[in-house]
């Protein structure tokens, strides 16, 4: 009987540690949320270069604890993509035009590293269906992309731009090739949406992307 009791209370405390973790990342990832704009406004180059893979450890840390909340996944797509945009490919390209092929190698490696993080975390945003077949049959997924509502615009457009990049930095494959009518599809159904809901996002960033993305692929 004292055993089973000891049990009981053990498996209660561990119940409640799990709860309290979830509760404490469920409050975490709304501070994440309001405090996101600071590093997009950080004018320290460097700064944010060196800063952000960090953060983004850190809350995919968060994360693991509580895999189910939008708003750490939301972050973490943006900051993949943001990241992999703004300082990964930047490194690629001072490679390329040093002409130095073994860094080429790795920031190609290593972007593709980054923005296979942010589609995996796009694609959680939109839904099983999504995940299952994006990367079946061209028209199968072509189907899917037109069937996507607008609720589903930015993770849309981060899939997109995520997955245009993945192309651009594995050319030697032909697999990764046979993609690209899929990725123009998603940048040109998130244009059809700002176009037709008759105003674009606040966010600016958001607003271009898609544009800046179709004239990449």
């Amino acid at each position: 009987m004292r055993h089973s009791l000891v049990l009981k209370i053990a498996l209660l405390a561990a119940v409640s540690a799990c709860d309290m973790g979830q509760f404490t990342v469920k409050t975490t990832a709304k501070v994440l949320v309001r405090g996101q704009p600071s590093l997009q406004q950080e004018a320290d180059w460097q700064l944010a270069h060196d800063a952000i893979p960090g953060a983004l450890k850190t809350i995919e840390g968060f994360w693991i604890v509580h895999p189910e909340n939008e708003n750490l996944i939301k972050i973490l797509t943006e900051g993949y993509c943001q990241y992999g945009t703004g300082f990964v490919e930047d490194d690629w390209e001072i490679a390329v035009f040093a002409k130095k092929p073994e860094e080429i190698a790795y920031h190609n490696t290593r972007s593709t590293n980054i923005f296979s993080r942010c589609l995996n975390f796009a694609l959680k945003q939109l839904g099983p269906r999504w995940q299952q077949e994006i990367f079946g049959e061209t028209d199968v997924a072509l189907k899917l992309i037109k069937e996507t509502g607008s609720q589903h615009r930015t993770a849309l457009m981060w899939a997109g731009l995520a997955l245009g990049s993945l192309i651009n930095h594995n050319l030697n494959r032909v697999e990764m090739i046979a993609y690209l009518s899929t990725v123009k599809a998603i940048l040109n159904r998130v244009l059809e949406m700002d176009a037709k809901e008759g105003s674009l996002p606040t966010n600016k960033v958001h607003a271009a992307m898609p544009h800046v993305a179709l004239g990449m692929v």
